[in-house]
This record gives structure tokens, C-alpha cells and sequence, in this order.
């Protein structure tokens, strides 16, 4: 039987530059969106009031204000800047004028399927719109406040 060598180095599994710690401002931007979902998830329940599944909403929203405040906190201490991030090129010319239609295409798609979602459990389509253009605000917001000051991504 063969005798295998065993070493003392354990082996990389993983390229440190796609799989590492978030940054603190990603810590932030995770804070800020679990927290808002969380909220909503509790604005939800309440505007739901005497439906079953309500109380698994209200469930989902806590746990997500609990992750957002635990994200929150590990922002506050991670001070330390970390290397910067594998980038990866954006398309350019045609490529991205179709990447854009389509990318508009499909964010409005789904905003059109929550909106008939929410007309069914809310039998108001005004609430229904008032939801969704919240939701939709909420992540264009979030959309650019993730995506300026991309140089100066650590130095916060």
C-alpha cells in the first residue's frame, strides 16, 4: 500500500480576489437594505392586518432588521480598508444599448408582476401601484448609491 505525503500548507480553495470579507461600504449598503425591507415587510403586515400569512411577513421583516443591524455593526468595525475588487469590463457600443433595453425591459416586467400580485392580496390597485413605486424608488435609490464613487470605494 502507498504511503501519501501529507503537507503541512493547507491548499487555496478559492481566489481571495472574488470570494473575500465585504468592505465596509458594502457592510452599509447591506445595512441599509435589509433594514428598508424589513420595514416594508412590517408596513406590509399592517396593511395586511387579519390575513393569515401576515404574521410570516412580520416574521421575515424582523429577521431582516436584525441582519440589517448586524450588518450595520460589523461596518462600525471593520475601520481597515481591504484590496480592491476584481473588476469586471463593461460592455460598450451596441452591446450596451441592448444590455440597457433589456436589463428596462425586465425591471419592468417584474415591477408589472408585483403590481398584479399586489392587486390580488390587496384588491386595490392603488395601494398596489403606492407598493410597488415604493419598492422600484427604493431600488433605483440604492442602485445609485452603490454605484457612485466607484474610485473611492474604501477610503469610507
Amino acid at each position: 500500500m502507498p504511503v501519501t505525503q501529507q503537507h503541512d500548507e493547507p491548499q487555496e480553495t478559492s481566489d481571495p480576489n472574488w470570494f473575500r470579507e465585504p468592505t465596509r461600504r458594502e457592510h452599509w449598503i447591506a445595512a441599509g437594505l435589509f433594514v428598508a425591507f424589513g420595514l416594508f415587510f412590517a408596513l406590509l403586515f399592517v396593511v395586511q392586518r387579519g390575513w393569515w400569512f401576515g404574521w410570516v411577513v412580520l416574521a421575515l421583516g424582523v429577521i431582516s432588521i436584525l441582519h440589517g443591524t448586524r450588518h450595520a455593526m460589523d461596518a462600525m468595525r471593520n475601520a481597515k480598508s481591504q484590496p480592491d475588487s476584481v473588476e469586471i469590463p463593461a460592455a460598450s457600443g451596441k452591446g450596451r444599448w441592448v444590455s440597457l433595453i433589456a436589463y428596462a425591459m425586465i425591471f419592468l416586467l417584474v415591477a408589472g408582476l408585483f403590481v398584479f400580485l399586489f392587486i390580488q392580496f390587496t384588491s386595490s390597485w392603488r395601494l398596489a401601484l403606492i407598493l410597488v413605486a415604493f419598492l422600484v424608488g427604493y431600488m433605483l435609490l440604492m442602485g445609485y448609491l452603490a454605484g457612485r464613487n466607484v474610485e473611492g470605494r474604501d477610503e469610507r
